[in-house]
């Protein structure tokens, strides 16, 4: 047999009970590979470059020549932009469509990207007023923190990136005469969700940088070819 290993009391209670979770976190190592994939994309120009160029190629295996066409896109940006929120049209079954009732879908199905914040590596533990003013002024200085002013907006930007991907794939279906629900499952397929994942999964993707979308790209690669 093996050579046995002891370990605390402690690191046994904690290894056991981040086993029953369905995520992992070891400390200071999982705040740094979220900290390091907050840094390589949202305050990385050429991330949000490449992402953009990614979404309409992954959409293009899924909607076809429609991921170009530049009028689902400009519809994407208005509705982005809150513009003409009540413009209505038909589609192919005669089904009345708006913007509003398209994001409203898609909120309600949860296609639309909130975003979040996670852990800080710093500052998290700090009592009182020094806890305010470190999450209303430093946070968003140091660059050691997701409250990053740089992440804030990179991920603001992001977020808008991706959900005007989304868009495109879910007009182009509910312009056939989908449902919504059919739709919605299009745009992940094309898109992928993120949350969708095996409990290992859950875990690899705290330790290992761009797991997820890795495993999932190939998904559809696969499927596509």
């Amino acid at each position: 047999g093996g050579k046995p290993y002891y370990v605390t009391k402690e690191f046994n209670q904690h290894f056991r009970e981040m086993a029953k979770t369905d995520s992992v976190y070891i400390p200071f190592w999982t705040n740094l590979v979220d900290l390091t994939k907050a840094h390589l994309t949202t305050t990385n120009p050429s991330f949000h470059t490449a992402n953009l160029i990614s979404n309409v190629a992954q959409n293009a295996m899924v909607i076809g020549g429609h991921a170009i066409n530049p009028k689902y896109h400009a519809k994407a940006i208005a509705m982005l932009a809150g513009k003409r929120m009540d413009k209505t049209w038909v589609n192919a079954i005669n089904e009345p469509l708006s913007f509003n009732k398209l994001v409203s879908e898609m909120e309600a199905m949860g296609k639309m990207k909130r975003g979040a914040f996670t852990v800080d590596l710093v500052g998290n533990d700090l009592p009182g007023e020094a806890r305010s003013l470190w999450l209303n002024v430093l946070q968003r200085a140091n660059p050691l923190s997701q409250g990053f002013q740089g992440i804030r907006w990179g991920r603001a930007f992001g977020n808008a990136v991706e959900n005007q991907a989304k868009m495109v794939n879910y007009m182009v279906w509910r312009d056939k005469g989908l449902n919504p629900k059919f739709a919605g499952e299009m745009v992940d397929e094309a898109l992928f969700d993120y949350s969708k994942v095996t409990r290992g999964e859950q875990k690899l993707k705290h330790v290992l940088l761009f797991y997820t979308f890795s495993r999932k790209n190939f998904e559809l690669a696969l499927k596509t070819f």
